[in-house]
């Protein structure tokens, strides 16, 4: 019999790599089997993401999923189990390990039931790639984990649905390969075939998925709120359907947001995109705007998905923290200020799933960079801390850090224990951990900022730095702000040089600011956070802006180099220098082209401006002419 197996892609990565589903196989007779599936059967996953699968088992194959290889695999007349190959397991990298097991469901005919889960044992000082696995059988079947839906439309909506993301995908690609379709049409569609699914069974709670998908999908706010009113009491009393209801909450949540224009996610799209065709200059312009919203929701579709702009996300971040530090280069300090707050609350509303944490908690740090050349570089006197202490405060009243329980609730199902049932799964702790670590490390950055900021405050005001708890004037009570990693404040020193401020970090040992803690050597590696304030500016930016007849003059103004160019290859490579006529001030941009840069010198030709608006990572660099005295 010819094996044919179709995967549409889950939408969520983190609840792909944990819960991707499985197919088997209602038939009592091999005969009979053959019969039934000569088309195949239809299942559908409804827990978050939705997935279908498309299959004629028994027969074993490999299928490529997510660039890697799973096979099923019958183990007795009515069990199957998922598999998958483990590359990084074995030098020969073919491996195959176990996902979960399911079997025929007891209670819903043709579903199939989820009763064993497999992850690797977590053991300490040991990579958890390379943990033996270990099954971990539910303490109770999940029913119809899978359910079983013979209708030849659940493939077409899939289909459309594939083609939405790829529309999508590519309009937001550089402008050499974004797609001129529309998604209108495709989503339209949705609707109409949706409607039919639900219309030919009226009762069955499976069908509504695919219903209110396609609502969000065409912005049926009003609709959809009255549809899960309705359904909400079936949901709830069956577990893979009550799971579901958070997800669509969340996407009612952001429909809300934006009918009454209050979703910062919309401006984001605009501001980010390629297919918008606001230009560099425009887009810093309307960058602020960003600081009159609180939310930032993201238009999640369970089923016909939607792309988050993640990569494009982090990559404007450090295009606008860039023109924050130009900003101060050309004296506007005002407007860098305002550029580096609105990066930093760009990263506080990014919230909901994990990597969504982990994505804010970048993009915060990417923010309190440019805040830091605004506070402790642009400001020369006590007036200035002031004004960009209004600015900071405004931020740490937004700062609203998860706790361990809040991130466990944002995990797709926990494999369907109870807290206190759950097992102790690297898969799902070390992600849980990640985002904890981040998130401290970012919260760190930003309250060493704040309490630098008020030592130097007292340093322009009083003539010296903080010598004890109480003399930062700026703070409450003038006591330092609480280290993220321990029981106690953050820590200072005042030292030759100046101010010293330090967290212990993610290690939680004291170091004494000695050690600097570097993530690239490790999430939860050694040594402290560390922020030093100089007596002196590190980098003077003057409050007219910069002018230089050549090189030399410019670089004589800043004896410590220009900040850091975030685009650089090597780390921590300044803000490159020309040596022309007029002088230019260039940062590499998101082409990171750095080894054209080695090649040439001083005179790399920094003659295209970078734009946006061919595509995020497009050809050119940023850059300003230097005016002369």
């Amino acid at each position: 019999m010819k094996m044919t197996m179709r995967v549409f892609p889950a939408t969520d990565p983190l609840a792909a790599l944990i819960l991707i589903g499985v197919l088997a196989f209602a038939g009592c007779s091999r005969d009979r089997y053959q019969k039934e599936t000569t088309s195949g059967e239809i299942y559908v996953q409804m827990n978050a993401p939705i997935t279908l699968w498309e299959t004629d088992l028994p027969i074993v194959r490999p299928v490529v999923l997510k660039n890697m290889y799973h096979r099923i695999v019958r183990r007795g007349w009515n069990t199957y189990v998922f598999e998958r190959v483990a590359w990084w397991r074995t030098e020969a990298k073919s491996k195959w390990v176990p996902e979960f097991t399911v079997k025929k469901s007891s209670a819903v005919p043709g579903d199939l039931d989820l009763v064993t889960v497999y992850a690797p044992e977590a053991t300490e000082g040991v990579d958890y790639r390379k943990c033996p696995i270990k099954a971990y059988p539910l303490p109770r079947p999940v029913p119809s984990y899978f359910h079983r839906m013979e209708d030849s439309r659940v493939r077409e909506y899939f289909r459309l649905t594939y083609t939405l993301r790829q529309i999508e995908i590519s309009r937001n690609s550089s402008s050499d390969s974004k797609s001129e379709e529309s998604p209108a049409p495709v989503r339209s569609a949705l609707l109409p075939l949706a409607q039919g699914l639900v219309a030919d069974a009226p009762e069955d709670p499976w069908r509504q998925i695919f219903y209110w998908d396609a609502l969000v999908a065409n912005g049926g706010t009003d609709t959809l709120r009255s549809e899960m009113e309705q359904w909400r009491p079936r949901f709830q009393e069956q577990m893979v359907l009550r799971d579901l209801l958070p997800r669509f909450d969340a996407a009612l949540h952001s429909l809300e947001l934006s009918d009454s224009g209050r979703n910062a996610q919309d401006l984001l799209e605009f501001l980010i995109v390629p297919s918008s065709e606001l230009s560099l200059p425009d887009r810093f312009s309307a960058l602020p705007r960003l600081l009159e919203y609180e939310e930032c929701a993201q238009p999640w579709r369970p089923i016909s998905g939607y792309k988050p702009l993640y990569f494009a996300i982090q990559v404007s971040a450090k295009v606008f923290r860039t023109g924050a530090a130009m900003f101060l280069l050309q004296g506007d300090r005002a407007k860098a200020l305002e550029t580096a707050s609105a990066i930093h609350h760009m990263g506080q509303m990014m919230r909901g799933t994990l990597i969504e944490e982990l994505l804010g908690c970048a993009v915060r740090a990417i923010g309190t960079g440019g805040l830091e050349l605004c506070v402790l570089d642009g400001c020369e006197t006590p007036e200035e801390v002031e004004a960009a202490w209004e600015k900071l405060e405004w931020l740490n009243e937004r700062e609203r850090p998860r706790t361990r329980s809040e991130l466990l609730a944002l995990q797709p199902a926990a494999f369907y224990f109870s807290e206190e049932e759950r097992p102790k799964n690297p898969y799902l702790l070390a992600s849980i951990d990640e985002v904890l670590n981040r998130q401290g490390v970012a919260a760190a950055l930003f309250q060493l900022v704040r309490m630098a900021a008020s030592g130097r405050h007292r340093f322009l005001s009083a003539g010296s730095f903080p010598r004890v708890e109480g003399e930062f004037d700026l703070l409450p009570s003038g006591v330092p702000p609480r280290d993220p990693f321990s029981d106690g404040n953050l820590r200072f020193a005042e030292t030759s040089k100046g101010l010293l401020c330090w967290s212990v970090g993610p290690d939680r040992s004291n170091d004494d600011g000695a050690v600097h803690y570097d993530p690239t050597n490790g999430v939860r590696s050694a040594g402290d956070v560390i922020l030093e304030t100089p007596r002196e500016r590190k980098y003077p930016f003057p409050r007219e802006g910069v002018h230089a007849s050549d090189r030399e003059d410019l670089l004589r103004q800043f004896p410590n180099g220009l900040p850091a160019d975030i685009y650089a290859d090597t780390r921590g490579r300044p803000l490159g220098v020309t040596n022309t006529s007029p002088v230019l001030v260039y940062s590499y941009g998101p082409d990171t082209d750095e080894s054209i840069a080695r090649e040439t010198g001083d005179d790399y030709p920094s003659e295209v401006m970078y734009d946006p608006t061919n595509g995020l990572t497009s050809n050119g660099d940023m850059f300003f002419a230097v005016p002369t005295p």
